[in-house]
């Protein structure tokens, strides 16, 4: 008779893909900040004013509509009027977008950038140093040599320019969420074995 015994793992499969999930998330946590941040920018630019413009463009739809030569003269002078002025300010707010958007983009955006993925590793390793100490696990042992290479790996990564654009706190997560399942297996094993041992001792006491 074969001996099982309930699985004793701390993350869980489900558990360890919603923990990957967050961990995409502050990997692009300081990207998102950025995409807000030009948004803002562009916002605040003071783009021209087109519903003047849209306004002629239909009541010279409708005087052309209604007919007669002086109805369809005066519609296409009135649309090519609104056309001319929207082409003029699609261009100067090209130029804005341009000179003040892509200006603060490449000035602001490396600072920012680098700032935000510092926010986000440390908020990301507080949340992660929680959530893995509610299961169970604690991530900053210096017991396992592959959690501490993980750990310096991911730091490394995310702290240094260029090599920030990584997604090192997924693969921290990911590494630690199989690093225990890897544990708990062994410790599964070891346990089913002693069960076993003890089970054949007494097998043969009562023998």
């Amino acid at each position: 008779m074969q001996t099982k015994l309930p699985s004793q793992q701390r993350i869980s499969k489900s558990t360890g893909r919603i923990m990957l999930g967050f961990g995409v998330f502050f990997d692009l946590l300081p990207i998102i900040l950025l995409v807000v941040v030009g948004f803002f920018v562009i916002s605040s630019l003071g783009m021209g004013n087109y519903s003047e413009d849209v306004t002629n463009l239909s009541k010279a739809d409708k005087a052309i509509e209604e007919g007669g030569f002086w109805n369809t003269v005066a519609g296409w002078g009135i649309k090519g009027t609104a056309y001319t002025r929207i082409g003029g300010r699609a261009a100067k707010d090209t130029v804005k977008i341009a000179l003040f958007g892509g200006g603060s983009a490449l000035i602001f955006g490396p600072p920012l950038y680098m700032i935000g993925s510092f926010v986000a590793s440390i908020l990301a390793y507080l949340f992660f140093t929680i959530w893995f100490f509610i299961k169970g696990v604690n991530i900053w042992t210096f017991g396992s040599a592959q959690r501490v290479l993980v750990n310096m790996g991911s730091i490394i990564v995310e702290h240094i320019p260029g090599l920030d654009l990584l997604p090192g706190i997924t693969f921290m997560v990911w590494r630690h969420v199989v690093i225990s399942r890897a544990e708990d297996t062994l410790k599964d094993s070891e346990l089913l074995h002693k069960t076993t041992q003890q089970i054949n001792l007494l097998n043969k006491i009562h023998v």
